[in-house]
């Protein structure tokens, strides 16, 4: 039980956080789905307009490159290590996405979801499992219950 005093294994706050990101993302998108036509019929000016998809194609890329290289600046290792890079690789992927939706609802180009696929491919990738964990500096650790494979005869122990 989690409660106040009682600490998070950082690997399970990993999952958490990222599953929230994505989530929070995807409520974006219903948003701007709803809302965004009501946008475009007020008109969206041009100029704006044409400077928001290249803007976006910058965003887009470079929060997908950022969200790899950034962690790897951290030189600290171990479990308490690995998730403050676990979230800073979210969050740079979780705001170009979030860029990419609201040029979308302005705009309404299919070009705005597009380009979201690179920074929501981005975070899909940043999904906390072994290997990325491992890679973030953090232990093989204990994958949260639900979490994973179940292990079956010939199953290595974690």
């Amino acid at each position: 039980m989690v409660g106040p005093g009682i600490p998070v294994a950082p690997r399970r706050a990993a999952f958490i956080i990222w599953g929230a990101m994505l989530a929070g993302l995807l409520v974006l998108l219903v948003v701007a789905a709803v809302i965004g036509p009501s946008v475009r019929e007020e008109g969206v000016d041009a100029q704006l307009a044409g400077v928001l998809l290249p803007l976006l194609a910058l965003v887009a890329a470079g929060t997908l490159v950022a969200s790899r290289l950034v962690p790897r600046l951290v030189k600290a290792v171990g479990e308490q290590a690995a998730l403050p890079k676990q979230i800073m690789a979210c969050a740079l992927c979780d705001a170009g996405a979030a860029f990419a939706v609201v040029v979308w609802m302005l705009t309404g180009t299919p070009l705005a979801l597009a380009l979201l696929l690179l920074p929501l491919g981005g975070l899909v990738a940043c999904w906390p499992g072994d290997a990325r964990w491992e890679a973030l500096g953090g232990g093989p650790g204990a994958v949260p219950r639900g979490f994973g494979p179940r292990p079956g005869p010939g199953a290595r122990p974690r």
